[in-house]
């Protein structure tokens, strides 16, 4: 497996430094996966000469927010028009965000003009599908994925993605935006990816800080990836605390691969 980071940035993020959190999965003998996209996402698999047609196979969504969804119209869009053949996007959910998400490309994307008639089309799976994740009818090749809930903006329906691949034996946690919250998870992965504010810690975050992650183990450290954090500021040294480090849209970790049976 294959892990590309196409940004590491949050909300509020400067596009001179930095892009919105994303990345790239792919699997073996199954193609790729985009995690999130924000309306910085597409422009990052451009600039990385990242072919988003046929190789990308879905869109994996953890929660609502702009930084996390705001590319899906330009993602759709460019797959139908652009591609040497009209593409649909799969998009998969966990069921109680499928139909708020469904209902909100529904308003943004449609109507369209069909590509090969000219007209103006409501036909919805022509172009984008947002599908229930259910992992009886839904495959990732060889990996198995599990939608797991995590605390973020109160009530707000927010996920993180854990990626278990039998056949290679390998495992990876996706926190998505969330707070604070270890779990016996931490200690069964293989690698982490995990939200990480550099802000100062503050009454009601909705993030995990810095400092909150560095009392963390030696052990849990030493296989986590800072994710969503932006810019690193002067004075703090990921690796020097323990984690292998932060990711970026440009630095050394935006390729994490761990060997499987293929390579």
């Amino acid at each position: 497996m294959q892990i590309k980071i196409l940004g590491s940035g949050g909300a509020f993020v400067d596009f001179r430094e930095e892009y919105h959190t994303s990345a790239l999965l792919t699997i073996p003998k199954y193609g790729d996966v985009l995690i999130d996209c924000g309306p910085t996402t597409v422009q990052s698999m451009k600039e990385k000469e990242i072919d988003y047609f046929d190789p990308l196979k879905c869109v994996l969504i953890t929660h609502m927010h702009g930084d996390h969804i705001g590319g899906l119209e330009q993602l759709i869009y460019e797959r139908y028009y652009m591609a040497p053949e009209p593409l649909t996007t799969f998009i998969y959910a966990h069921p109680d965000l499928a139909a708020d998400l469904n209902l909100w490309l529904v308003l943004t994307v449609l109507p369209f003009t069909n590509r090969e008639t000219g007209k103006n089309s409501n036909e919805v799976r022509d172009i984008f599908q947002v599908i229930p994740w259910d992992p009886d009818l839904c495959a990732l090749g060889t990996c198995d994925l599990e939608f797991m809930r995590v605390p973020h903006c109160g009530t707000k329906k927010s996920y993180g993605l854990l990626f278990i691949d039998a056949a290679n034996k390998v495992s990876t946690y996706w926190s998505g935006d969330t707070e604070f919250a270890p779990t016996r998870l931490f200690d069964a992965v293989d690698c982490i990816f995990h939200d990480c504010s550099f802000t100062p810690k503050y009454p009601g975050t909705v993030h995990t800080h810095y400092e909150e992650l560095c009392g963390l183990s030696p052990k849990l450290k030493n296989k986590m990836v800072l994710i969503h954090g932006g810019v690193v500021p002067e004075g703090i040294d990921p690796e020097a605390d323990g984690f292998i480090g932060a990711a970026s849209k440009t630095c050394q970790f935006g390729i994490l691969s761990v060997p499987d049976e293929e390579n």
